[in-house]
């Protein structure tokens, strides 16, 4: 099965001459949501089950698993903490986009000597608290995050000694500070207006009957910002423009031109990486999540003027790599760019034509692909279909001992 079409929710196993019907999964009521987020329709996509009965039943049978180390969740949160500290030095505040002219974070205030590094060191002293306590978790993710001790830190802290840049925040903010073409202008951005607080996505290109509505927030949206040459080169193309547009850019038809290119990052924790997993998580956020095309339309529906061009995961571990799956319209200038490792997987496996037959891109192509899967999730549950689907993800989910199928585990999607 190509890695393109993605079936998911699976159907349930229903028959006419059966009067158990509802114990495969069928309600004879119906599961609707007047706003969706992207980890809720990832979840009717993964299992329609656990998805109704942890968000329509709120039941849940985990009580919390202990742990001696620092939780996953808080290790993920203390990431996106960081690269707050890093963006609002630079001008970008916290769940606000910016009006001004973009910069690249290498020219702006955190490019400038230690500039980017005091910055995450003054936030870890004002709150992370349990940063260098003596206790073995502590030493252990001290050392891991900025390669101290905790009589160094402690040290820091006094103004006895200046702490060098090192360990695996070190290593955050020098990947951020290679991003020399990429703008940040949001962190955490929501799709919301004025007068609303979620946006409505068409999710079939039609007559308007088939859509959703989207809440959520965007870990990182970025601005290509161009050398002057490849600029005008993109111009001379027709990709760039200063022309004015009321409408979103167009998904089902052929491209325009924009005014500016956009991407879209999703920040993820992960362990190593080491040469076998590197990029794996990347490659999940493309094929397997829902969350980054969905922001990535969302944007460009409140953005008409604006072009998404780039998507990807930037993988936070030992090191940190900014993946990015850039559109093919640029892919003849993209050994010219630093937004990020390149990656080029949509045209292997997304035609360059619309459903109805005209010229697109294959990045466009995924787009509208990811979209469709998505109006099918919130289809399974109006259906009231709330069948189990056993899977890899039955081994660390939460209500596994409420389900009957939960031992049938079979791979990853």
């Amino acid at each position: 099965m190509s890695l393109s079409v993605d079936p998911r929710p699976l159907p349930p196993y229903s028959s006419p001459a059966l009067s158990l019907n509802h114990r495969f999964g069928a309600l004879n009521t119906v599961v609707e949501r007047p706003v969706w987020s992207p980890s809720r329709l990832e979840s009717w996509l993964k299992c329609p089950r656990q998805a109704w009965t942890r968000q329509t039943l709120n039941a849940d049978d985990d009580d919390g698993v202990a742990t001696e180390d620092v939780d996953v969740l808080v290790r993920g949160q203390l990431v996106h903490q960081v690269e707050a500290a890093i963006l609002a030095g630079h001008g970008v505040p916290l769940g606000e986009e910016i009006s001004t002219t973009p910069l690249p974070l290498h020219v702006g205030p955190m490019g400038q000597e230690q500039a980017g590094w005091n910055a995450i060191l003054n936030f870890l002293q004002r709150d992370v608290h349990w940063l260098g306590r003596h206790n073995a978790v502590s030493v252990h993710r001290t050392m891991d995050l900025i390669n101290a001790t905790p009589e160094t830190w402690l040290a820091h802290q006094e103004g006895a000694d200046e702490l060098p840049q090192s360990g695996r925040l070190a290593r955050l903010l020098e990947a951020d500070l290679a991003l020399h073409h990429a703008a940040p202008v949001a962190l955490e951005w929501s799709p919301t207006t004025e007068t609303e607080r979620s946006v409505l996505l068409d999710t079939d290109g039609g007559d308007g009957e088939a859509g959703l509505r989207l809440f959520g927030y965007a870990d990182r949206v970025d601005v290509v910002v161009l050398p002057d040459h490849l600029h005008q080169q993109l111009v001379n193309e027709g990709v760039l423009s200063e022309e004015e547009h009321d409408e979103p850019f167009p998904l089902h038809e052929a491209p325009r031109a924009a005014q500016r290119l956009v991407v879209i990052r999703d920040l993820k924790t992960v362990r190593g990486p080491d040469a076998a997993t590197a990029g794996l998580r990347h490659m999940r956020c493309l094929f397997e999540d829902l969350q980054l095309a969905l922001y990535a339309r969302a944007w460009e529906v409140l953005h008409p003027n604006d072009r998404v061009v780039g998507v990807g995961a930037s993988e936070v571990g030992e090191s940190t790599t900014h993946y990015v799956e850039l559109d093919s319209d640029l892919a003849h200038v993209s050994e010219g760019l630093l937004v990020g490792d390149v990656t080029d997987v949509f045209s292997q496996h997304f035609p360059a034509s619309t459903q109805t037959g005209a010229t697109t891109t294959p990045f466009r192509r995924w787009m509208a692909e990811r979209l469709i899967v998505a109006q099918r999730a919130v289809s399974t549950a109006a259906q009231g279909h709330v069948h189990p689907t056993p899977g890899a993800h039955c081994s660390y989910c939460t209500v596994a001992h409420s389900c009957d199928v939960s031992d049938y585990t079979g791979g990853d999607f």
